[in-house]
């Protein structure tokens, strides 16, 4: 559900620190910072896509947000944001180095290290923040990103700001669905940019690629409808990658599949849990249409029926 936040209506002498409780109150603490006697002006929305992920569309004036180091180090939750400026002017700074940003120009940083942004007069602009647990990457594809300016030039960095931008507009209208619909775009969006801007080399991606889908298999090799289609969208690739990484790993998938599944027959065949099933009701459970292909199957893996390696 998304949410929004505006000051006008609240007295000058509240606004300040309504909006500094706020802030302090997020689930990623920022501390308020007025500049002087300059009026604070602020409008927020915030639309959350999952549970790792959200976006948070400001604009504003008259304030800095600082991420504290103690802020930094109480981070339970380690997250990445993109932020991509669409007004004014704001500089972004962290890790000793600070970027001037432009409209049409994203940033990129992380929240497990102390970081400020400045709200300059008519500043605006839509941040993504993902949190690192769902990214699937290695270590070092994080940790480089302090407040780094991202060239628009480069093809990834184009698509992922153009995406950024398209998703903060249509969040003012998305139903509740379409919203968790659009959380593991984002996820996927943000892992892209990670990928391009970090150096890390493509034999990674196909290692975290293999895991993912060796790890698929194993939470749903029972299904009978389990296909090559539905493992490649999963994973937003094409069946001829799939096959490709399947490969890499020494992997037939139709043969993968049976033997996986005959495994899980035969340890629940001896299991005295199980002792009163059927064999049609454990052959169903793991996978095989009927009893008496299953029956054949595994006689020609073990060299025995269902009922005689049951029997001992």
């Amino acid at each position: 559900m998304t949410a929004s936040i505006e000051i006008d209506d609240l007295p000058r002498t509240d606004r300040v620190e309504f909006l500094r409780q706020h802030m302090l109150a997020a689930r990623t603490p920022l501390e308020l910072r007025p500049n002087g006697a300059e009026s604070v002006v602020v409008r927020a929305r915030a639309t959350p896509l999952s549970d790792e992920v959200s976006l948070l569309s400001t604009a504003g004036s008259g304030a800095a947000v600082h991420r504290t180091a103690a802020m930094a180090r109480a981070d339970a939750e380690p997250a990445v944001v993109l932020s991509l400026l669409t007004g004014g002017r704001s500089t972004v700074a962290q890790g000793g180095s600070a970027v001037l940003q432009r409209p049409g120009e994203l940033v990129i940083y992380e929240t497990s290290t102390p970081y400020a942004i400045t709200f300059e007069s008519g500043s605006a602009r839509h941040s993504l923040t993902v949190s690192r647990s769902v990214l699937d990457l290695p270590e070092r594809a994080f940790g480089a990103h302090h407040a780094e300016h991202l060239d628009r030039r480069d093809p990834v960095v184009a698509s992922v700001t153009a995406f950024l931008h398209g998703l903060a507009v249509s969040a003012r209208t998305m139903t509740l669905d379409q919203q968790r619909i659009m959380g593991p775009a984002a996820i996927a969006m943000t892992r892209a940019l990670l990928l391009e801007t970090s150096g890390t080399h493509r034999a990674d991606d196909s290692q975290s690629l293999d895991a993912r889908l060796l790890a698929y298999l194993e939470r749903h090799f029972a299904r009978q409808d389990l296909s090559a289609a539905e493992l490649a969208a999963a994973h937003g690739i094409s069946e001829r990658t799939l096959y490709a990484s399947l490969a890499r790993n020494g992997i037939g998938l139709r043969r993968w599949l049976r033997e996986r599944r005959l495994r899980a027959a035969a340890a629940m065949l001896v299991d005295p849990a199980w002792r009163t099933a059927s064999i049609s009701t454990i052959a169903h459970r793991w996978g095989f249409a009927d009893h008496a292909h299953f029956s054949r199957t595994f006689r020609e893996r073990y060299g025995v029926t269902p009922s005689d390696y049951r029997a001992g």
